[in-house]
């Protein structure tokens, strides 16, 4: 049967009477227990003062002479609040795994032959007293792993999310105990009812689209109400079917906590991919440690505080002048600082980019030294004048050398510009051959207009040209033609006659 009140007793924190209790656990989440209870006619302060940082609390059920861990973990808010003459507290607490969950850390691991079950046993290891349980098919890393402004919790819950496996520390236990995976722990149900039940289309469908082997059945769930205790994780038979306990939570309903659980099938208890986004873009230092063709061993910075295997080959980005690689080729040496650059979510696209110039700010040259960065050589005075010492050629060739690198590295950033430049123009560029694609139609339209005005044109000067003979042979008419036509006018004095031999003949016939 359910748990009365009267039922419950807290250790770690000393209470007259528990009011109400509240308790949620799912996978990749800590185990949450809200408690609310009276402490007496203590100062409200006492508690406050009594609990420090992390303190362990353990709820206990208590039935037929026997006490069974509810929950486990450490406190991490109390409030107390002064009621009449008594004390009311209301404490919070988490599971175990909430340690994890505190300090946040940089550093890597480069064996890419690492399983994910060993490093989650490495990192759970840290933890004094702390155990795992790695309950899925392990296998290889495959690509450097990097821990970057994530606490160890975080990490590891987003390492096992590459393989869809869910992150979980036990509710129940008085340690720290991670699972990596889906336990079964065999349990029986006492069901009092069942409160609902669904299937969640649109969670099949993403995990289908991403590639993962997942069925309808898989995505059906139940919530039922019980009247005993069973653990998170619990391997239960409910309707025929083999299904998984996928959370639980404890309510209180007058003056009984009951526990309600989520049922499912176990490969439908999934964990969806997390990326480390705040890593993309990030850059760190480290030691070359040894060289390989355009392949490099690095000893990164953050991992001064985590000794470790220095053994990932990361690829040198070799400035060159052209596509197929041509150009100059500078690849750093044992000893010398570089960066290592995440370009992407993926860390498996990490690349060394550039050396580092870690050198301190140079001090002023004496008058016998020349720059180093325009070729020239050191030359040491000896005692006796007009000799030197200190100029063998391998010297010469070492100082070089260095200068030639000083110069690579203080080009890279007018390299950079440049190429930034660039991406800026190319759009532009885009745009002008786009405006020339509509300008060109236009002037063929153009072009072909005037084909069929030419034609037009040379037909009006033919005609002009057929013209032309008629008002000569005009003009030319004899003046004895227009003298007569002005006689007959005048002879038959019609002045008619006369102004149409003035039109034809002009002000000359007129004046006649």
């Amino acid at each position: 049967m359910a748990y009365g009140i009267h039922d419950l007793d807290l250790t770690g924190l000393s209470v007259k009477t528990i009011l109400s209790v509240h308790i949620s656990h799912e996978p990749g989440e800590h185990g949450l227990m809200e408690l609310t209870a009276d402490m007496g006619e203590k100062n409200m302060d006492t508690p406050i003062q009594e609990t420090g940082n992390g303190k362990k609390v353990v709820l206990y059920g208590k039935r037929d002479g026997k006490k069974t861990i509810i929950f486990s973990g450490v406190i991490t808010k109390l409030t107390s609040k002064s009621m009449g003459k008594s004390c009311h507290v209301k404490l919070t607490a988490r599971s175990w795994s909430y340690q994890m969950d505190i300090k946040k850390k940089a550093r890597s691991f480069q064996d890419t032959s690492m399983t994910y079950g060993a490093l989650v046993s490495q990192i759970v290891g840290e933890y004094p007293g702390a155990e795992c349980q790695i309950l899925f098919a392990d296998v290889p890393l495959g690509e450097i792993a990097v821990q970057y402004q994530e606490t160890d919790w975080q990490f590891l819950k987003r390492m096992l999310s590459a393989l869809h496996v869910p992150l979980v520390c036990s509710e129940v236990r008085e340690n720290l105990c991670i699972y990596a995976g889906t336990a079964q722990i065999p349990a029986c149900m006492d069901v009092i009812s069942v409160e609902s039940a669904w299937k969640d289309m649109d969670v099949l469908a993403y995990w289908k689209e991403i590639g993962e082997e997942i069925t309808d059945t898989d995505v059906i769930g139940y919530r039922i109400k019980l009247d005993n205790r069973i653990p998170l994780y619990s391997d239960t038979t409910f309707r025929s079917r083999q299904l998984t306990v996928e959370k639980i939570e404890y309510l209180t309903i007058g003056s009984t906590v009951y526990e309600f659980v989520t049922l499912r099938r176990k490969s439908g208890i999934l964990q969806k991919p997390i990326y480390p986004m705040q890593l993309v873009g990030t850059a760190f230092e480290g030691t070359v440690k040894e060289v390989q063709g355009e392949n490099m061993k690095i000893h990164l910075q953050i991992d001064d505080a985590y000794p470790g295997d220095d053994c990932y080959w990361f690829p040198f980005s070799t400035p060159s002048a052209s596509s197929d690689g041509s150009g100059w080729y500078c690849m750093p040496e044992v000893g010398d600082r570089v960066r290592v650059y995440f370009p992407s979510k993926r860390t498996g696209d990490v690349i060394a980019i550039s050396a580092v110039n870690d050198r301190l700010a140079e001090e002023e040259a004496p008058k016998d030294w020349a720059r180093e960065d325009e070729g020239a050589v050191p030359v040491k005075k000896s005692a006796k004048k007009g000799s030197s010492v200190g100029t063998p050629i391998m010297r010469s060739g070492a100082v070089l050398g260095k200068a030639f690198t000083g110069n690579i590295q203080r080009a890279e950033p007018a390299v950079m510009r440049t190429m930034e430049i660039s991406r800026k123009i190319e759009p532009a560029v885009m745009r002008t051959m786009e405006i020339s694609g509509k300008i060109e139609p236009a002037m063929m339209r153009t072009v072909e207009i005037s084909g069929k005005i030419e034609p037009a044109v040379m037909r009006t000067m033919e005609i002009s040209k057929k013209m032309e003979p008629a008002v000569m042979r005009t003009m030319a008419m004899p003046k004895v033609s227009m003298d007569k036509a002005v006689t007959t006018a005048v002879a038959f004095g019609n002045a008619g006659e006369i102004r149409k031999a003035a039109a034809v003949f002009g002000k000359e016939a007129y004046k006649r």
